[in-house]
């Protein structure tokens, strides 16, 4: 018989990171191919035949990427991975190969990229009764030209400036946004942005004429909460195609559920694998969001194009209202519940087909009663 030595990966760390990339080292016994891929973290270990192939993964949502790298003669080697998004989880597979084509691994470690910064806001008074939403368009395209920051990370809000306690007769206030971009690093934090406002708001004052230079801008960053259930969302109604359900949080926020058949489950997912509609391992399923903006009363999310006759669970979280990178929930509050469907009624009065009635419906109604009376239905 022939004894075979496979090469081994003997230490795998993290070197570096931003809030894009991230840089790793690889020792191993031998020179050597080094084989990896990247995913969101919860994806299942890829098989080495899909690493060296570079893909394809069992799904595009497991965000997947691939590639290699060679060992240098102290039998080391380094990986760099660009192209990553700001407080990520990800996880890292590295097999190796030698020589002789005998593989081994993989090695895995878990990271986060770099944060990303908070969101801030501040405030512009305009020496006009009412701004229509073409004039904060306008101003908000006039920010981005003078900070050179894109458009369509500066938002607005109207409200009129007694609303606020700025009540100067014959003003309108708008609170604006400035939200960090994700995927790249070459802006400075929102809250340095709005600084270098201050000094360029004579330069906007001859583009917006209206613009009050009397209230200068000052940046506030949004401070950090997670609302909460007071109680787990309770089922209040289930036919065979929807699910009600009552919820009640302890502050302003975000709602999110993601929803699957129960023998598709493969455990509980985070609270950012549920607001992206993912399971614990990544695969795309069903999310709906609903706005929570009644503090001490309740809401009603309508869960609708359901099967008949059949067991879903579902999963909740919630997140803060901060413009687009809200705080989630930790994941050890979400929250799971278990409901099954009515079976589909044969037995119609005629209210039971409204408005509401999708046509997946009328086709399941159809289908049965052609079945009944033994007529033959072609789509």
């Amino acid at each position: 018989s022939t004894w075979v030595i496979l090469p081994e990966i003997s230490s795998l760390r993290l070197v570096s990171r931003s809030k894009i990339s991230a840089a790793f080292e690889v020792s191993v016994s031998e020179i050597s191919i080094i084989w990896w891929s990247i995913s969101l973290s919860g994806t299942e270990t890829p098989p080495f035949v899909e690493v060296r192939e570079f893909g394809p993964p069992p799904s595009l949502s497991t965000l997947s990427r691939y590639g290699r790298a060679v060992t240098f003669a102290n039998r080391s080697g380094i990986i760099t991975i660009d192209g990553l998004q700001a407080s990520m989880n990800y996880s890292l597979f590295v097999y190796v190969e030698d020589r002789a084509g005998n593989y081994n691994g993989p090695k895995t470690l878990d990271f986060q990229t770099a944060p990303i910064e908070r969101p801030a806001s501040f405030i512009l008074r305009f020496k006009k009764p009412e701004m229509t939403e073409n004039e904060l368009l306008v101003t908000r395209q006039f920010i981005a030209f003078y900070l050179g920051y894109p458009a369509l990370k500066i938002t607005a809000q109207r409200f009129f400036a007694d609303t606020i306690g700025l009540d100067i007769p014959g003003t309108t206030v708008a609170p604006m946004f400035v939200v960090p971009l994700a995927d790249s690093t070459i802006y400075e934090a929102p809250l340095k942005q709005i600084t270098y406002l201050q000094a360029r708001m004579e330069l906007l004052k001859a583009r917006i004429t209206y613009l009050d230079l009397s209230l200068p801008p000052v940046g506030r960053e949004f401070a950090a909460y997670n609302p909460d259930f007071i109680f787990t969302p309770t089922v209040v109604n289930v036919t065979a195609r929807t699910a009600k359900f009552n919820i009640s949080l302890d502050n302003y926020g975000i709602v999110y559920v993601m929803y699957q058949e129960s023998f598709r489950r493969k455990g509980v997912p985070s609270s950012f694998q549920i607001v992206n509609g993912l399971d614990p391992v990544n695969m795309r399923y069903y999310v709906s969001s609903a706005e929570f903006t009644l503090l001490g009363g309740n809401i009603t999310m309508r869960l609708k194009n359901l099967e008949p006759n059949t067991t879903y669970v579902a999963f909740f979280t919630t997140g803060s209202m901060t413009p687009d990178y809200p705080d989630l929930l930790p994941s050890d509050r979400v929250r799971e519940i278990s409901f099954k469907t009515a079976a589909m009624d044969l037995v119609f009065m005629n209210s039971s087909l409204d408005n509401n009635t999708s046509l997946s419906d009328v086709r399941v109604i159809v289908s049965w009663l052609a079945l009944i009376i033994g007529l033959t239905i072609f789509a």
